[in-house]
Order: structure tokens, then C-alpha cells, then sequence
């Protein structure tokens, strides 16, 4: 049954005026257990104008990790094994794989980051962050999961950048409504894949944005160049995104870390890490 309800809701997230409706809905009754930090740990994040920002933009710069907070995820990444291509049955120490993965789309993966890490389970009840979250959402959110990830170059034999779909312009469907908060855990500059994402394209949904979920480069600069915003930024340095905005992840020349958080309307089950 979840999974129909998770199938509708993708269907109804298209359709402007179903989309609006479902949200008063869901709002009205929503309600979330979600415990919050008494302290925050973001003490220079502005709510008002980041709040104001991802509902112009879809997205908001400016959140810092702490070097406290940083160095307590990068440790947690140094002596916890990564799952190699998602499978938990088949893990191995990062420090054990070379700049350029064994082969062709591996992606490796960490579980159990909110039960296993405290920085992240700090990040993920930090207040200023849930109140941000449920004025933009318009109701209280849940908080559906956490994920870190490495990202490789995808280089065939002749070490050729190979083209995937990965590195496409998208926008996701994981709810009604929801917002994500991205980290840069090592320095992200163009060479290392940076986040890219079109301004403005998550509210209304017009014909052609209904029917193109997926954008190559060319449309993307034809229709929106003024619109894209190239993500780059130190380690640490992080965002919120509606990725119901057109958006995509870039070739990575050198291997990126990244923290993820996510929180919506709904909790489907399909974004956490849980082992």
C-alpha cells in the first residue's frame, strides 16, 4: 500500500493545482515527533533569509558546519566501512580504494549515519533547521533520512569521462512537498563535481517542465542559462535545495564527499541509510 500511495503522490506532485490542494491536505493533519536540540549549532544561520531565498530561488547558500562538526563526520568516515555499489554485504575501508574506483559506476556509500554518528544526529534535531523546514513545507516535517556519499570520476579504458545519466539535469519526486540540506565534506571547486541547479523551476510546472523531468545541457542553456547556479565551496560549506528545482550533479575530476539530509511531508522509507 505504501508503495501505491508513494506512486500517486508522484503522479499528483506534477499537476500544479492537485500539487497545492494535497499540500493543504497533508498540512492540516501532519504532525511530527521530531525532537529538537535545545541549542543550535548554527548560530550564524539566518532563517528569514534563507527561508525567503529557497521560496524565490528554490535554494538557499550560506550554512557552515563548524570544524568541530566536520571533523567529527570525516572521522566517522575514516574508520567506518562504505558499502560498495549500495550492497551492505560487500563493504570495504575508503583508505583501501584508489583515486579512480575498481570499476565503472561504483558508488560507495555509508549506513547508519544518523544512529552511528552524533554530528549528524545533531545536525538533522538542530531548531533553526526544523524551523526553516516546516515554514517552508507549511506544515511540521518529518525528518526521512541522511546519507554520505563518495563520488568518483567515471573514466572508461582510454580514461575517457563516460556519459550517464547520473550527470543529467532532473528534478525529483520524493514527496508532495520536501527540502534537502547538501554539506560539502571536502573542498568542491569546478573540477571536483560541483552541484548545478536551475533557479526557480520548483513552483509551477508548465507543459514541457511536466513532460521533461530529465534536461540535457543544451535545453537547460537554452531555456534557463540565466537561471543556473554552478555550487561550489569549501569543506563544511552547505545548502538548502527544493530538488523539485531542475538540477544535477557534475563530472567529478577528483572524488567528492557529501552530506545529505532530507525532510517532507511524507515518509516513504526511501531515503535513509538504515542498515
Amino acid at each position: 500500500m505504501e508503495i501505491n500511495k508513494f506512486q500517486i503522490i508522484r503522479k499528483i506532485a506534477k499537476i500544479n493545482l492537485l500539487r497545492k490542494i494535497a499540500i493543504n491536505y497533508y498540512g492540516i493533519f501532519a504532525k511530527s515527533d521530531h525532537k529538537l536540540n535545545d541549542k543550535t549549532v548554527f548560530s550564524e544561520l539566518e532563517i528569514d533569509r534563507s527561508l525567503q531565498e529557497i521560496n524565490e530561488k528554490g535554494y538557499s547558500l550560506g550554512i557552515q558546519l563548524s570544524s568541530d562538526l566536520l571533523t567529527e563526520i570525516l572521522d566517522f568516515c575514516e574508520i567506518n566501512e562504505v558499502c560498495i555499489n549500495r550492497n551492505k554485504d560487500n563493504k570495504t575501508l575508503i583508505s583501501m580504494v584508489d583515486e579512480t574506483p575498481p570499476a565503472i559506476g561504483t558508488v560507495f556509500s555509508y549506513t547508519n549515519t544518523y544512529k552511528n554518528c552524533e554530528a549528524v544526529r545533531n545536525i538533522a534535531h538542530d531548531p533553526k533547521i526544523y524551523e526553516i523546514v516546516k515554514n517552508y513545507l507549511g506544515c511540521p516535517p518529518k525528518f526521512v533520512g541522511s546519507q554520505i556519499w563518495w563520488s568518483y570520476p567515471q573514466l572508461n579504458e582510454k580514461g575517457e569521462k563516460i556519459k550517464t545519466h547520473l550527470y543529467g539535469y532532473h528534478y525529483d519526486i520524493d514527496d508532495l512537498k520536501f527540502l534537502k540540506i547538501f554539506f560539502y565534506l571536502n573542498d568542491v571547486d569546478e573540477d571536483r563535481g560541483p552541484h548545478v541547479i536551475i533557479g526557480n523551476t520548483h513552483k509551477k510546472k508548465n507543459y514541457f517542465e511536466i513532460r521533461n523531468r530529465r534536461l540535457t545541457d543544451e535545453v537547460a542553456n537554452d531555456k534557463y542559462a540565466k537561471q543556473i547556479k554552478v555550487i561550489t565551496g569549501k569543506a563544511g560549506s552547505g545548502f538548502f535545495e527544493d530538488t523539485f528545482c531542475y538540477h544535477k550533479g557534475t563530472h567529478p575530476n577528483k572524488r567528492r564527499l557529501l552530506l545529505q539530509f532530507e525532510f517532507a511531508i511524507n515518509d516513504f522509507g526511501h531515503q535513509n541509510d538504515d542498515n
